[in-house]
């Protein structure tokens, strides 16, 4: 699936979430924009995706994954201290700094900004260096009372 940075969240959804903005939706066929990350951003990202015992930012989590579209690379694994995760299995749901809001993007969006240089909006790195991991979340929680009635 490919969808534009910041446009309105629509993943197999019969109208779209404005509430949710696509981020890192990629495909070979389009251009996308690029750049460095700071190494503490991939250390966030990493953190979110990979989640711990009362923070979970995934969605839509699959029982296999999806290569990556980009190089064709597949059974990507990121791991820290908290355990592992292999990427293109989930979609991360990151809230957004404004109240109600979230970033959606697919857990590939590690392997995209580290091996392709990816470079997500400036919004969605702000949102995700002031994310505090140590703080109760369970984005599935929220991604069903969002999509609640969109099928």
């Amino acid at each position: 699936m490919i969808y534009p940075d910041l446009t309105s969240y629509r993943h197999f959804l019969q109208r779209p979430l404005s509430s949710v903005s696509n981020v890192g939706w990629l495909s070979a066929e389009c251009d996308f924009s690029q750049g460095e990350v700071s190494p503490f951003f991939l250390k966030k990202l990493r953190e979110a995706i990979i989640g711990n015992e009362f923070f979970n930012a995934q969605v839509n989590r699959a029982r296999s994954t999806s290569p990556c579209p980009l190089c064709g690379c597949s059974a990507i694994e990121v791991n820290n201290d908290y355990g592992r995760e292999f990427l293109g299995a989930a979609e991360l749901w990151i809230p957004a700094i404004r109240e109600g809001a979230y970033y959606a993007a697919p857990t590939l969006i590690m392997h995209y900004v580290s091996k392709h240089l990816y470079l997500p909006p400036l919004e969605f790195i702000e949102a995700l260096m002031r994310l505090d991991i140590s703080t109760p979340y369970i984005a599935q929680e929220h991604y069903l009372r969002e999509v609640k009635g969109c099928f």
